[in-house]
């Protein structure tokens, strides 16, 4: 544990090294802008929102959300996240949507195609479900736990013995994203593999619902004193989770914000959790074909 550790903090801090380059690079960038006109709206592992009566070249929200107002001159494309298009807004590019939720008010303007890519839209206000499973990785949080319990399981009993290894070894890749796209990018079979990365941290997203679903449902089983077997016990858990975010979110002002910190704690521990599983089992992998 202490080695996947330690490997998992000198590549982290590699791709620190870039992201330090890139973000002071967009930061500088960002200073030149003008008043009247915002440049790309982007936002990864976040929530950004563009402004009445000025206009967008583009907006890429991925694992993010966001509102659009105004004008967007180019393409608005959401990858795992969500979007509120306001009423009277224009996109003049298409409408690009991948796992992912969009909330369309009337009188939008979309000039180029809409693609939805495993993706529902609605229309004025939500339903309760829709609402409740508008993050994607909470709704493959419920796959997980109703065809891979025991899977979840095991990452539970790991994370209740060392969640701080789990922590820690997510926060680095997350911020670890961007550059590690760099990085691959840069080579030919680098470029292949980079689809595959997005799916990984999805999928370590969702692990993270499920392992708190599967602790909550354990402790609701331990006070109750109830027999419930898997994976009702574990799906009950985690639909207190979504009641629970949902009674926090009706709080003005901090109360959304509140969710998104302990949705983005979450995320952070179930990827640790899975990317950690991954490389144990890559190196056990290695260890018993060097025994052949």
């Amino acid at each position: 544990m202490k080695k996947i550790c330690l490997y998992t903090i000198v590549i982290s801090c590699l791709l620190v090294i870039f992201s330090i380059n890139i973000f002071s690079q967009m930061s500088s960038a960002e200073e030149r802008n003008s008043d009247e006109k915002e440049n790309s709206l982007v936002r990864i592992f976040g929530a950004g929102n563009t402004e009445s009566g000025k206009i967008t070249d583009d907006v890429v929200l991925i694992f993010s959300e966001g509102t659009v107002r105004g004008e967007v001159m180019r393409d608005c494309v959401v990858i795992f996240g969500k979007v509120h298009i306001k009423r009277g807004t224009k996109i003049n590019g298409d409408l690009m949507a991948i796992f992912s939720s969009i909330e369309r008010d009337r009188d939008v303007t979309v000039k180029g195609d809409t693609i939805n890519i495993a993706s529902y839209e609605v229309s004025g206000i939500p339903s309760f479900i829709m609402s409740v499973f508008s993050s994607w990785d909470i709704l493959m949080a419920l796959i997980l736990l109703l065809f891979f319990w025991r899977y979840v399981k095991n990452l539970t009993d790991r994370f209740v013995s060392n969640p701080a290894s789990s922590f820690i070894a997510g926060f680095l890749w997350i911020i670890g994203f961007l550059p590690l796209i760099i990085l691959l990018a840069v080579s030919i079979i680098g470029i292949l593999l980079i689809p595959v990365v997005p799916l990984v941290y999805f999928i370590g997203f969702s692990f993270g619902f499920a392992v708190l679903g599967h602790m909550i449902g354990d402790k609701i089983a331990s006070i109750t004193g109830k027999e419930c077997k898997e994976p009702a016990r574990s799906v009950t858990g985690l639909f207190l989770i979504l009641i629970i975010f949902k009674l926090i979110a009706l709080f003005p002002v901090l109360g959304g914000l509140t969710v998104e910190v302990i949705k983005m704690l979450v995320r952070t521990f179930g990827l640790g959790l899975f990317i950690m599983t991954l490389w144990e089992a890559s190196r056990r992998k290695s260890f018993i074909s060097s025994k052949k």
